[in-house]
C-alpha cells in the first residue's frame, strides 16, 4: 500500500519535470521543437524515468534521515543504467526531493512547501551531501565551472558535512534558496499560473514573467550578473508586447537571441517544473 501511494503521488509531483521541457515557445532552454546546447526533448524524456524513481524512493523514506540520499542514489543508479550523461534536470531533482519526502503530510501547496523546506534542513545528514555530490560528479554541470569558495570542489574527493551546508553556501541561487526559504518562487509561480492559466501559452508567459521579475541565476553563473540584468530588461519588454498583442512571436525572438548568446534561464525553468508538479499534486488546475 505504501509503495502504491508513493508511486501515484510521486508521478503527479514529477509531472512538472515532464511538461516544462515541452512548453513552446519559451525564452530559452529546450522545447518540444527546439534543442539547446546539444540537449533535446528526448534527453528530458529519458531523465524523467530517473526523476520519477528518485521521487518514489524519497517518498518511501519519508521525512527522516536519508530521505534525500535515497532519492539521489536512485536517480544516479537509474541514470547510469539508462546511459544518461546530459545534465538536464538535476536542479528539478533537488527542488522536488524534499517535496517527495513530505508527500504524506501536506494538504496544500503552501504548507507542503514550508514542510519540505523544514525537512530539507532537518534531514541534511552527511550521506545526503555525499550522494548529491555524486550526482553532480556524474553530470558535471557546465555552469559550475572552476569553483572557488567555502565548499569542496566537485570531483575533489571531499564532501560537505551536509546538504544544509551546500544550500547555505550557494543561497544566492534560485534553486538552493527555495529549499532554505520555503519555496517562495515556486509558490509565486503557482499564483502566476493561476492568473495566466495552465495552457501552453499561460505557462510560456509565466516563465517570461518570472524572469522579468527575478532574473535567472543560471544565466548569472554562466555569463555574469550584467547578463542577468540585461535578460530581465529584455524579458520585461517582451512580456509587455505579449500582454499587449497576444503574439508569442515576441518570445520566439527572445529565444533566438538568447540562444545566439548561449543564455538559458535554467533556474527559473526548474522552479516552473516544481510549481507545475505541486499544482498537479494538489489539484489546482481546473478541468
Amino acid at each position: 500500500m505504501r509503495e502504491a501511494y508513493c508511486t501515484s503521488r510521486a508521478l503527479l509531483l514529477g509531472a512538472g519535470g515532464r511538461i516544462e521541457p515541452l512548453i513552446h515557445p519559451k525564452p530559452g532552454g529546450v522545447t518540444r521543437c527546439w534543442e539547446f546546447r546539444g540537449v533535446s526533448i528526448y534527453d528530458f524524456a529519458l531523465a524523467s524515468i530517473a526523476l520519477d524513481r528518485a521521487l518514489i524512493a524519497s517518498c518511501l523514506k519519508g521525512c527522516r534521515e536519508g530521505c534525500m540520499a535515497a532519492g539521489f542514489k536512485s536517480y544516479l543508479d537509474t541514470a547510469s543504467r539508462l546511459g544518461l550523461r546530459s545534465n538536464v534536470n538535476t536542479g528539478t531533482l533537488l527542488l522536488l526531493l524534499p517535496l517527495a519526502c513530505t508527500l504524506g503530510s501536506a494538504v496544500d501547496p503552501g504548507r507542503h512547501a514550508r514542510e519540505a523546506s523544514r525537512c530539507a534542513l532537518e534531514v541534511a545528514a552527511d550521506v545526503d551531501a555525499y550522494w548529491y555530490y555524486k550526482v553532480l560528479e556524474r553530470f558535471k554541470p557546465s555552469h559550475l565551472g572552476e569553483y572557488k569558495g567555502p565548499l569542496p570542489p566537485i570531483g575533489s574527493g571531499e564532501y560537505p558535512r551536509s546538504v544544509a551546508e551546500i544550500l547555505r553556501g550557494v543561497r544566492w541561487d534560485h534553486v538552493h534558496r527555495e529549499l532554505l526559504k520555503g519555496y517562495p518562487l515556486t509558490l509565486e509561480a503557482i499564483e502566476i499560473m493561476r492568473k495566466r492559466g495552465y495552457s501552453e501559452e499561460g505557462l510560456a508567459t509565466t516563465v517570461l514573467e518570472l524572469i522579468a521579475r527575478h532574473g535567472d541565476t543560471l544565466i548569472g553563473r554562466r555569463h555574469g550578473w550584467r547578463a542577468v540584468k540585461k535578460a530581465m530588461e529584455e524579458a520585461v519588454v517582451a512580456l509587455k508586447m505579449v500582454n499587449a498583442t497576444g503574439d508569442l512571436a515576441w518570445i520566439e525572438r527572445l529565444w533566438m537571441e538568447w540562444r545566439r548568446r548561449g543564455w538559458s534561464p535554467g533556474s527559473v525553468l526548474d522552479v516552473v517544473a516544481a510549481a507545475l508538479g505541486l499544482s498537479y499534486l494538489h489539484g489546482l488546475i481546473e478541468r
